[in-house]
């Protein structure tokens, strides 16, 4: 039981993050979408600036190294109510990245990439996995998200609305 209410407030706390961050982004009016525009297939993406590619790569990197892992999840001293500071600093990295891609479309194969790497690695709590494994499904073409990931992150991120 504690470990159900242990992932839902895991999860809570990371979704809030994105919510609020993405509130923040859009009331600014230095952000303009198109909604009709669509993205641009993967095989024609010329990203003109670097610099927007660069700022995606540095928040890979942060995020990398502020997703919690099981075992810093396991020795965590703090309140066992509570959920670790990490999955905090993983919602906000969360909405960092998809602050930067809603400013620019054309970095969605790399975003796509590092979604699926994250839902990959086995080492990151379920929570987190299952949050990147919703980004990759929604980005990407893939079929077998099923049979590829382990289904405790598959039926926990289709609880997840990310777009």
């Amino acid at each position: 039981m504690k470990r159900w209410l242990f992932l839902f407030v895991g999860i809570f706390l990371i979704m809030l993050g994105v919510w609020m961050k993405r509130e923040r982004i859009e009331g600014s009016s230095e952000l303009a979408i198109d909604p009709i525009e669509a993205p641009t297939a993967p095989n024609t993406i010329e990203v003109k600036n670097k610099a927007p590619l660069h700022e995606l790569q540095t928040l890979f990197r942060e995020a990398h190294e502020s997703f919690p892992t099981i075992a810093e999840v396991r020795t965590h001293r703090g309140d066992p109510h509570e959920a670790p500071d990490q999955i905090f600093d993983a919602g906000v990295v969360f909405g960092k990245i998809e602050d930067t891609l809603a400013k620019n479309n054309a970095l969605l194969p790399q975003a796509t990439h590092f979604y699926r790497e994250c839902a990959e690695r086995d080492d990151l709590i379920s929570e987190v996995r299952a949050l990147c494994l919703a980004h990759y499904a929604d980005l990407s073409q893939d079929t077998e998200i099923e049979e590829r990931f382990p289904e405790d992150v598959v039926k926990l991120s289709q609880l997840l609305f990310v777009r």
